[in-house]
């Protein structure tokens, strides 16, 4: 959000500054899957996803968990999480992030071509490949809503999901492609953008990690980090999950959880897909990417530690196995391991926009699962916002309730 926001924001003649509490580009961003995708339309909070997530709390290796503890913050959001998931405008949420994807993967494409980043971009799709028959019928009913919504997507047989992966064993029931998707490599993805915007006078400072935000009134004063103090006619708040503890400093509640997510990459992998996919009951990513195969997933509810639970990492390696018979988990063992915190909201949609309670301050976070995928838009509405004004949708908006 960060770095697209002030690409699209320097091409517009702004002076922009960027403080990072790390030594380099952090967050979610690096280990993530690398996914670009239209198809994922559905929010987080969505029909079925409340039992559904009652079943996984009680397994270890499950794709969510949520670690109990007493805490007023995870109430309201588990509420409005629940109420989010049984309300009558859940299509309306999933147009919108279906629209917000498609133009995502325009504006990603566009960024790429035009500035020839090396990030490993491929246009080649995605399958959500499905174990069972019954996931499989279910899968099928999304890609009817999809294609409802202008996303194209085919129902597989399995002799077509592997005429798409040639050389990939499946042990599946069938597939759903999404030939629209696109996947790239995260880590040259920020790397080069970095190196692009400070070669066009963006201003990186690193190890400046928010202490203080002074205000008066309706304004922003300024900025205050551990070692100076730092003043602009604009604050962007992209802060991921900790953006909500900023908000809070400056009283404005932004109901919103760290959404623990893990991956590993497998650098010498025994056969590389040529599409990226979703084992669809396991909720797991695999990628395709310039240094390896990316397998990733889970979504692991525990405020913001960042440490690594080992459960949740088997449970992904196990499911590979099931899905790819040619991989037999053997060759996961000593594997670098990373663990990253995603912002989630409990609506399944973002928060983008300008806040009522400051003239000079917007927000680009809680993107949950998406934020690769959606941080082209992201930033591109950002910049539309503080250059002409352009309305953001009620939904997207910071104070919605």
């Amino acid at each position: 959000m960060g770095l697209y926001s002030a690409y699209y924001l320097n091409k517009e003649g702004y002076e922009v500054t960027i403080l990072e509490k790390e030594s380099k580009p952090s967050g979610a961003s690096p280990g993530n899957a690398g996914m670009i995708v239209p198809s994922h339309f559905m929010p987080m909070a969505s029909p079925g996803m409340i039992s559904k997530g009652f079943r996984w709390m009680f397994d270890k290796e499950s794709p969510f968990y949520i670690q109990p503890k007493p805490s007023l913050d995870l109430l309201s959001w588990g509420w409005k999480f629940y109420k989010a998931a049984r309300h009558e405008k859940f299509l309306e949420r999933a147009k919108i992030l279906s629209d917000l994807n498609k133009e995502s993967r325009v504006l990603h494409e566009e960024v790429i071509v035009s500035e020839m980043l090396r990030v490993g971009f491929q246009t080649k799709g995605l399958i959500s490949f499905c174990k069972t028959k019954a996931v499989f019928k279910e899968e099928i009913e999304t890609a009817e809503q999809a294609n409802r919504l202008g996303i194209e997507a085919r129902v597989l047989s399995v002799e077509e999901a592997r005429n798409l992966n040639p050389g990939l064993e499946l042990d599946i029931a069938g597939g759903i492609y999404y030939p629209g998707d696109a996947f790239l490599t995260p880590n040259n993805l920020i790397d080069q953008l970095r190196n692009l915007l400070e070669t066009r006078g963006v201003n990186f400072e690193f190890n400046r990690g928010v202490k203080k935000i002074n205000t008066k009134g309706r304004k922003i004063l300024e900025v205050q980090t551990e070692r100076e103090t730092y003043s602009a006619d604009h604050y962007l708040i992209c802060a991921g999950a900790w953006s909500s503890v900023l908000a809070g400093s400056i009283g404005i509640t932004l109901t919103m959880q760290a959404g623990k997510g893990y991956s590993f990459t497998l650098p010498n992998p025994t056969v590389m897909p040529e599409t990226c996919s979703i084992l669809t009951e396991a909720r797991v990513a695999v990628t395709p990417m310039l240094h390896g195969l990316r397998f990733a997933g889970t979504m692991e509810m525990a405020g913001l530690d960042e440490s690594i639970t080992r459960s949740r990492i088997q449970g992904i390696m196990r499911a590979v196995p099931s899905f790819f018979p040619q991989f037999s988990g053997e060759e996961f063992k000593g594997l670098e391991l990373w663990a990253g915190l995603r912002p989630c909201s409990p609506d399944g949609l973002p928060y983008v926009g300008r806040t009522g309670h400051y003239d000079n301050l917007s927000f680009a976070t809680g993107h949950a699962m998406l934020g690769l995928s959606l941080g082209a838009v992201t930033g591109k509405m950002v910049t539309r916002e503080l250059t002409s004004n352009f309305p953001v949708h009620p939904f997207l908006n910071p104070d919605r309730t």
